[in-house]
């Protein structure tokens, strides 16, 4: 709900911190649809919605990067989904835990020098703004996560 929320916001971030960012960042709302489903998905199939959320955080991010360029620091966001990988797999899920932890930081790795200088002429104060904003954007959520979802020894009771 987190993401969801925000999404509609962070071009409105970007609109005041670095307007030359504004145009190319409205394409970051596109995965709005990704977030709602999970959302809905997480009471009726709570272990496809964690998945996906995982999934969807390693596929938002890499879009945003090309969409933002390399010089946005929006890559920064795959160390929230390797720790989202790490907190949101119950102890009995280690094996998918660690490797969805391995595969985001394997995209992390190819990926990292190659998102180019994305779709918008972004100035270069408004570069050092968005890269500012995205770093600190990814250690909040860090932070965030860290702080609100440590991980659960057992999976809760399904009440029927």
């Amino acid at each position: 709900m987190l993401l969801l929320i925000n999404k509609p916001v962070y071009p409105l971030y970007l609109w005041f911190l670095a307007p030359s960012a504004l145009l190319p960042s409205l394409l970051t709302m596109l995965s709005m649809p990704a977030y709602w489903l999970i959302a809905r998905l997480a009471k009726r199939a709570p272990d496809l919605a964690r998945k996906g959320l995982v999934l969807a955080g390693l596929l938002d991010t890499v879009a945003i990067s090309f969409v933002l360029g390399q010089a946005s620091g929006a890559e920064f966001f795959l160390f929230a989904c390797m720790l989202l990988a790490s907190l949101c797999f119950y102890r009995d899920e280690t094996l998918a835990s660690r490797l969805s932890v391995v595969a985001i930081f394997c995209v992390f790795a190819v990926l990292h020098g190659r998102y180019g200088s994305g779709l918008g002429q972004i100035m270069p104060d408004d570069a050092a703004n968005l890269f500012k904003l995205n770093l600190l954007g990814a250690a909040a959520l860090i932070a965030f996560m860290a702080l609100r979802f440590p991980r659960s020894a057992r999976r809760p009771r399904v009440r029927s």
